[in-house]
């Protein structure tokens, strides 16, 4: 939903607004404009900026390992590496 129709749905009472409290991000970038907590839109801001960057969000980093400090390139070629690498030492 592009922003235009989000603020329409919004205004006509059929968006809601997520919560802190209720949204599930695993994300650890909350100072981001993207993270769901910073607006009402979900993950849908996220998701976009990612597919428009090529990348992969934090989330599916953060969902193979903790330990993404000091990842600098989220691309997908560098996704898949990183979950090769540890992924398969989980198992």
């Amino acid at each position: 939903m592009d922003d235009m129709n989000y603020e329409r749905a919004k205004m006509n009472g059929k968006a809601e607004s997520l919560s802190v409290k209720n949204h599930f991000c695993t994300c650890t970038a909350a100072d981001c404009l993207h993270h769901p907590n910073n607006h009402g839109k979900g993950c849908d801001a996220c998701i976009e900026k990612n597919l428009k960057e090529g990348e992969i969000p934090a989330c599916f980093w953060i969902n193979v390992t903790e330990g993404v400090e000091g990842t600098t390139e989220y691309s997908v070629k560098n996704f898949v590496a990183f979950y090769q690498e540890h992924a398969c030492q989980a198992k």
